[in-house]
């Protein structure tokens, strides 16, 4: 049952009061430091809860919209907070699915599977399973921590990023009690959470005979973590891997749902190209001819992030021309638009992030996986 105005609240003048306390108390301690996280993350959703309960009354009353942007700053200073305390999160993602260049297919089937969430009567009229995981492989710069992104904005939801360096530690049992303290903190969110696990290689890396004990633990202790993270009545938990060397991921860990959902975060194709380029130049002063040539250019060789990374250059070799005919001129220069000569200056020294040997071994995992193969 949906709780009233006045019960939202009290919780969350209860909760902020219990917060006060016990972040005093964190400094000295790890547990109270790990207490006042969980306290911050229910502190978000209550005031979303709120900002939604007072949005809806502002319909009848627009002296409620002002309560309405109060909660929403709440959030704003309640992530500060999370960041002081060394949280993961950071918030509820803007970066939606239309923002993504290509993967169509990707995102067609990322799409049906978040409907089932949503939609809990069609998971179970259609008998799909929605506590899965998901992994996202490819090379760097091609777009898995956009797609994580649109997928906590879909959900509404707010989105956490853990790497290697985030969760190994030097003493032991540190490790597992930083597994522990992220997945605490993310049954903490009640309306839900995305979690990215980012260079996943590196913790569910293939086991040989000289795979350390320490590691092995915590990769265990990660899975039961994830097995476990929509314990406690929570919902839209969704634990997404993404890797740049799938190949090295042990085949334990990639059965069913762990990462049961997994997905070839590929090259970008003509049309998610043209895209990029056309985001990339919306906001800069630039000559048609250069967006021609870029076109023409950039093929599928180029990452998108190669292709940002491409536009931003040139940007600066345009503003560097601007700068010198500025001097020279006493600030009587014309602006200077980026022109062709300085997209050929750029690319004369750019370097691609992506090799087609690197290309050919992620279509061969790929079709591997397909195959049964390991």
């Amino acid at each position: 049952m949906a709780k009233s105005q006045v019960e939202l609240e009290q919780e969350y003048s209860a909760n902020t009061a219990l917060y006060k306390t016990t972040k005093e108390k964190a400094e000295k301690d790890e547990k109270q430091r790990l207490e006042a996280r969980k306290l911050a993350q229910r502190g978000i959703g209550l005031a979303l809860q709120l900002r939604r309960t007072y949005e809806d009354m502002s319909k009848d009353n627009p002296t409620f919209k002002e309560k309405a942007q109060w909660c929403q700053n709440q959030v704003s200073r309640w992530e500060e907070e999370l960041s002081k305390l060394g949280s993961s999160m950071s918030g509820i993602p803007s970066t939606t699915f239309d923002d993504i260049a290509g993967l169509e297919d990707v995102k067609i089937t990322i799409k049906n599977y978040l409907f089932a969430l949503k939609n809990p009567e069609v998971a179970k009229r259609y008998n799909i399973s929605t506590n899965v995981g998901m992994l996202m492989y490819g090379p760097p710069g091609t777009g898995k921590t956009l797609v994580a992104k649109a997928i906590a904005h879909e959900l509404g939801v707010r989105f956490f990023v853990i790497t290697p360096s985030t969760i190994f530690g030097s003493y032991v049992g540190e490790s597992e009690r930083n597994i522990r303290d992220i997945f605490s903190e993310l049954r903490a969110c009640e309306d839900g959470a995305v979690l990215l696990v980012d260079e996943c290689e590196s913790i569910f890396a293939k086991r040989t005979g000289d795979s350390n004990r320490a590691a092995i633990g915590v990769a265990n202790q990660l899975l039961q973590e994830m097995n476990g993270a929509n314990d406690g009545g929570g919902e839209k938990r969704i634990i997404l891997g993404a890797t740049n060397c799938p190949e090295n991921i042990d085949e334990a860990y990639l059965r069913y749902k762990r990462f049961s959902l997994q997905f070839l975060i590929g090259m970008p194709n003509a049309e998610a190209r043209k895209k990029v380029i056309d985001i990339g130049l919306k906001k800069l002063p630039y000559d048609e001819m250069v967006r021609d040539e870029m076109i023409r250019v950039l093929d599928e060789s180029y990452t998108c992030a190669d292709i940002s990374g491409i536009i931003e250059q040139c940007a600066y070799k345009a503003m560097e021309e601007y700068r010198a005919n500025y001097e020279m001129t006493n600030g009587k220069a014309q602006p200077v638009n980026i022109g062709v000569k300085h997209f050929r200056e750029v690319m004369s020294t750019f370097s691609k992030s992506v090799t087609p040997e690197m290309v050919e071994r992620y279509l061969k995992f790929r079709d591997e996986r397909r195959n049964g193969g390991s």
